[in-house]
Parts: C-alpha cells; sequence; structure tokens
C-alpha cells in the first residue's frame, strides 16, 4: 500500500462510520455554501442601493408601462 494513500484511513473504517463522517462533511459544505450565498446577496443588495433613485411620479408625468403577455415578456403599450 502506498504511505500517503488518502483512502488509507477509510479502508480501516465500517461503512457506517463512512457514511457518518460524509454525512458531516456535507452538512459542514451546505453550511459554508449557505453562509457564502448570504453574504454574496448582501453584497449585490448594498451595490443596488448605491444606485437606486426612488421615482416620484406627479399626475400628467408621462411613464413607460410595460406588461407581461403569454408572447412576450415584456409588451410596451
Amino acid at each position: 500500500m502506498v504511505k500517503d494513500d488518502p483512502m488509507q484511513k477509510y479502508r480501516k473504517t465500517s461503512t457506517t462510520e463512512y457514511i457518518i463522517d460524509l454525512q458531516e462533511k456535507i452538512d459542514r459544505m451546505l453550511k459554508f455554501a449557505n453562509e457564502n450565498s448570504q453574504n454574496a446577496q448582501i453584497k449585490m443588495k448594498n451595490q443596488y442601493d448605491k444606485w437606486f433613485t426612488v421615482q416620484k411620479l406627479q399626475p400628467g408625468d408621462e411613464a413607460l408601462v410595460l406588461i407581461p403577455t403569454n408572447n412576450n415578456k415584456l409588451l410596451s403599450r
């Protein structure tokens, strides 16, 4: 057997121990992925909020209204 074989550890463990270890690794990676996703969403929101300005329309102002339809998602009216 090779001295630095990464699978050597798993050859000595039972199937149950392997599954438990694998589940723990999956749980850690899922937690890490969720935290990373939340951080990315916060960064995107902050970027969006930097450039967003509230538009106040007054009666008589003209505005482009986009109405979704079955054929064309953005139909100008």
